[in-house]
């Protein structure tokens, strides 16, 4: 199926679910006191979304593969988010398995659409 809204593209959807994530937990109280981590992590999510939906409105598929790029970049810095959140006893041990999935997921499915974009030719 080709996505036709930005709400239907997998790519999209996962990365918006892990900043929702990220946003909670950096309105946490006792988090968001850390403004250099919160500022940080906020906007790895958010640029991972941002860029999958510039990326997508561009309609080139070598356009578009170079924002994913981006947003793939953005998804692993919250990998290093999850391990300060850990370290700084933000999140345990079984909330840091949860959500580093969440972005593990989100950052595998911008891998294979990236893949898919520099093999094919815009329809």
């Amino acid at each position: 199926m080709v996505a036709r809204t930005i709400e239907e593209l997998d790519a999209w959807v996962l990365a918006n679910e892990v900043r929702r994530e990220i946003l909670a937990l950096t309105d946490r109280p006792d988090v968001k006191r850390d403004f250099d981590f919160c500022d940080q992590a906020r906007r790895a999510a958010n640029s991972a979304c941002k860029n999958t939906a510039e990326g997508f409105h561009r309609y080139k598929h070598p356009e578009f593969a170079n924002f994913v790029n981006i947003a793939k970049g953005s998804l692993g810095e919250l990998f290093d988010s999850l391990h300060e959140a850990r370290m700084k006893r933000y999140i345990d041990d079984r909330e840091y398995g949860r959500l580093h999935q969440m972005v593990d997921r989100a950052h595998r499915c911008a891998c294979g659409l990236h893949t898919h974009l520099r093999g094919s030719d815009a329809p």
